[in-house]
């Protein structure tokens, strides 16, 4: 059967007394700001659930709260898929998969 990925954090049920130790960025790369929402002065903060591989690989990605406009939710979700790698969460020695909560934010102060 297919393995589910563990949930980091919540291994208390198990019995198992090994720690997860979260996964950590090791690449990230900004979204792009689309142009419609710089022309239009739409900010906003995406909150994306990343499923982080073992290999530290980004595997799915959804919006689990959008930035009410659906360009910079399309634009964070291209660029964490595309472009963001991690170090995986690890149990014990082992490296797992594991699922992760991100916020990504449009800021027009940002942009240089």
């Amino acid at each position: 059967g297919a393995e589910k990925g563990t949930e980091a954090g919540n291994n208390q049920a198990s019995g198992s007394k090994e720690t997860i130790i979260q996964p950590q960025l090791k690449r990230k790369v900004n979204p792009a700001y689309p142009e419609i929402a710089r022309k239009n002065g739409w900010e906003g903060v995406v909150h994306l659930r990343v499923q982080i591989m073992s290999d530290g690989s980004v595997g799915q990605v959804t919006v689990s709260s959008s930035s009410g406009h659906l360009v910079l939710d399309e634009a964070a979700l291209a660029a964490v898929k595309t472009q963001w790698r991690f170090i995986p969460a690890r149990k014990g020695k082992e490296a797992v998969e594991c699922f992760t909560n991100l916020p990504i934010r449009f800021n027009l102060k940002d942009i240089v």
